[in-house]
């Protein structure tokens, strides 16, 4: 809240950080972590934000900052065939999603 490049004028801002923490809330299924959630809450976090806040609109949401820190980030499922089957849901595509995804080639998620 302190620091130096906070812009407290939203229209100033570069980016927007949305705090939606989805692997908060892993359940197990089967022994694998179970994230189904994940794609009806970011796009229920969107929803929000479009509905009540007018800087989404200015980039279309390619400078709003989400955190998928779990495998297969952007994908949301913890089996890698199961994630690229799903792909990343359309909403999404256009977004900055941090994730601790950590392979070294070009990867479908």
């Amino acid at each position: 809240m302190n620091s130096d490049v906070r812009a407290f004028d939203p229209s100033n801002a570069d980016f927007f950080f949305v705090p939606v923490y989805i692997s908060c809330n892993f359940s197990i299924v089967s022994g694998f972590p179970a994230i189904s959630h994940a794609r009806a809450l970011l796009s229920s976090a969107v929803e929000l934000i479009l509905s009540e806040l007018p800087f989404w609109n200015r980039s279309n949401g390619s400078d709003h900052v989400f955190v998928a820190s779990h495998d297969y980030g952007a994908c949301f499922h913890a089996i890698e065939d199961r994630a690229v089957a799903n792909g990343i849901p359309n909403f999404l595509k256009n977004l900055i999603i941090l994730q601790t995804f950590g392979v070294k080639y070009r990867h479908p998620c």
